[in-house]
C-alpha cells in the first residue's frame, strides 16, 4: 500500500510492504522523507490509526394473532459502527541538530 502527504516544506511517502494486512499481523514497509527547504524539528514522529466501519440492517419479524386472524410485519433496523482498531504513535528517526536540512530521507 501507498499513502502520500506533501507540503511547502515537502513530502513524505508512506509504503507497507503488503496491500493489506488482517489482525494480529505486524505492519511492515518504509518511510520515504523529501525536505524542500531546512525545517526546524528534533525528530520525525509518526502516528497510525486504524479505523473499522461496519454498516448492516437487522430484520424482524412479528406474528400478532388477533381474532384468531395472524398479521405480520417485518422491521428494519439499520447500524452503523465506526471505532478504532489501531494506534501507534512512535519516533522514527531523530535530527541531532535540530533541524532537518533539504535532501532525501
Amino acid at each position: 500500500g501507498l499513502n502520500e502527504s506533501k507540503s511547502k516544506y515537502g513530502g513524505m511517502v508512506i509504503q507497507t510492504d503488503k496491500q493489506y494486512y488482517v489482525s494480529g499481523q505486524e505492519v511492515t514497509g518504509k518511510i520515504y522523507v523529501l525536505i524542500n527547504e531546512t525545517y526546524p524539528a528534533k525528530w520525525l514522529k509518526l502516528r497510525i490509526r486504524g479505523m473499522e466501519k461496519c454498516h448492516w440492517f437487522e430484520e424482524r419479524r412479528d406474528t400478532l394473532l388477533y381474532q384468531g386472524l395472524s398479521h405480520h410485519s417485518t422491521h428494519y433496523e439499520e447500524h452503523h459502527k465506526k471505532d478504532t482498531v489501531l494506534f501507534f504513535e512512535g519516533v522514527v528517526y531523530e535530527f541531532n541538530q535540530g533541524s532537518i536540512n533539504p535532501g532525501q530521507y
